[in-house]
């Protein structure tokens, strides 16, 4: 049988960083073939937000599925 994990509206920019912390560890824990990340990975979309949410990503296991979400477009007025 498959073991994924599904994470969902990660909001990197609003994160604390203990949460994180456990959450990856309750990841590497469970040991999934599959981590599929949906919804939104960031707040505001900003680039620091973005680097944020990939440094996640890359310690988590290397099969992933990630679907952005609507806060991960830039608002216009942000432009």
């Amino acid at each position: 049988m498959l073991t994924l994990v599904h994470l969902s509206d990660l909001h990197f920019g609003r994160v604390d960083t203990a949460v994180v912390h456990s959450l990856r560890t309750t990841v590497e824990e469970i040991q999934p073939e599959v981590v599929v990340v949906s919804g939104d990975l960031t707040q505001r979309a900003r680039t620091q937000e973005f680097k944020e949410a990939r440094a996640f990503l890359d310690l988590l296991p290397s099969t992933q599925i990630i679907v952005p979400g609507n806060h991960d477009i830039p608002h216009p007025s942000s432009l």
